[in-house]
């Protein structure tokens, strides 16, 4: 999670949402709170709560304690270690996708993972340190440099699929 500053909604939303992750639902949230993006209240949130079948008491006592401000914290901190200073930032297998990109962006890095497990010649990319290392350089609008990869641990973030995946997604993001 990456709950940017500007927005006063987007950290209790991120808590939201993990409070519904301890219970097994983060995707269920997450889908409710982009599409409520305008109702990021409090009672919006139980109100989810209770629609999606979470125990409200455990999930309002997560909320009301602030359960998850410390691991979003370390999300944020992360983001802003590597650049990603904006929402969202995708990382493909350490390679940085930056902004709202259409499906076809998405698909066509997978594909390229996918094809290099396939038949076992991944480049050796170069590790970046920051964001502007791994970027394109203004001239070339052609986006991410595929010469840099990220060494990102997702801990213990939300996921979803098997560990074994060839390709992994890790996605910073604000609901707001």
């Amino acid at each position: 999670m990456h709950p940017l500053p500007m927005h006063p909604n987007a950290v209790p939303a991120a808590e939201a949402a993990l409070a519904a992750a301890a219970q097994g639902k983060f995707v269920a949230m997450n889908n409710k709170l982009f599409e409520n993006q305008q109702q990021l209240t409090r009672e919006k949130f139980v109100s989810l709560a209770k629609e999606l079948g979470l125990d409200v008491d455990r999930f309002t006592k997560d909320l009301d304690a602030h359960t998850y401000a410390e691991a979003i914290q370390k999300d944020v901190k992360e983001a802003e270690a590597i650049g990603a200073s904006g929402t969202p930032a995708s990382f493909i297998n350490g390679r940085f996708l930056n902004g709202a990109k259409p499906y076809a962006s998405f698909k066509e890095m997978i594909d390229e993972e996918l094809a290099w497990a396939k038949a076992g010649n991944r480049p050796a990319f170069t590790v970046g340190k920051n964001v502007s290392e791994a970027s394109a350089k203004p001239a070339a609008a052609a986006g991410p440099d595929p010469n840099k990869v990220y060494d990102i641990a997702a801990g213990n973030a939300p996921t979803k699929g098997p560990a074994s995946a060839k390709v992994t997604i890790l996605y910073y993001l604000d609901y707001q």
